[in-house]
């Protein structure tokens, strides 16, 4: 993985996050908390044992990779983010989930 994060949320975060605007509340994290999850969630299985350990963090990871496209769609439905930021973001994701794929794809292939 790289240093910096997997998402450039930069049109994000210029855009209330949703407990700050029309009162509306909610426990999840904004969507620039979301990406830091994912590197988070592999960096997590440094010092642990084995690919198989590893490729579970990945798909954790994935996990949060998916829940970080659901939380675009609706800031974008919202009016938190434009249509042209949605869809950037919305292919770094993807694209995240790619790499994230083909790399747990090579961790159980080599057992």
């Amino acid at each position: 993985m790289g240093e910096g994060p997997p998402v450039n949320s930069a049109g994000v975060q210029s855009h209330s996050p949703l407990p700050q605007r029309g009162g509306v509340r909610t426990d999840e994290p904004d969507p620039t908390l979301r990406r830091v999850s994912i590197p988070a969630n592999i960096a997590e299985d440094c010092g642990r044992s084995g690919e198989p350990e590893l490729a579970r963090f990945c798909h954790i990871a994935l996990g949060s990779a998916s829940k970080l496209e659901y939380h675009l769609v609706l800031a974008r439905d919202l009016g938190f983010l434009n249509s042209s930021s949605h869809e950037q973001l919305a292919r770094e994701v993807t694209e995240v989930k790619r790499m994230l794929t083909s790399f747990m794809q090579k961790l159980t292939a080599d057992r």
